[in-house]
C-alpha cells in the first residue's frame, strides 16, 4: 500500500471509503478488510471513484471541508438535477 488507513466498525461507511479510494469492478473482493459484497450494494455506481493518494496537500485542502460536506452534496445534487432536466 501507499500508507494511510481508515478505522471504523461502520460497514456502510467502510464500503463508501473503499469505493472513493478506488475499489471498483470487483476489486473490493480482493481486500480482506472491507465489508462483504452485500454491504457495497450499488455504491460503485452511485459514488465517484477518486483513486487519489492522500498527500499532505490533499489533506490540508479536504479537511476543512468535512464539516460542510452534507450541505455541499445537497447543492451539487440540485445543480446536477437542474442540468439533467435541460
Amino acid at each position: 500500500g501507499e500508507g494511510g488507513f481508515f478505522l471504523t466498525d461502520d460497514g456502510p461507511m467502510a464500503a463508501k471509503v473503499a469505493v472513493y479510494a478506488g475499489a471498483y469492478e470487483g476489486l473490493s473482493e480482493k481486500h480482506i478488510t472491507v465489508p462483504p459484497k452485500e454491504v457495497f450494494g450499488d455504491l460503485p455506481n452511485q459514488l465517484p471513484n477518486y483513486s487519489l493518494r492522500m498527500s499532505a496537500l490533499a489533506a490540508a485542502v479536504v479537511r476543512p471541508q468535512i464539516p460542510t460536506i452534507e450541505e455541499r452534496v445537497e447543492k451539487y445534487n440540485a445543480r446536477y438535477y437542474m442540468i439533467e432536466q435541460r
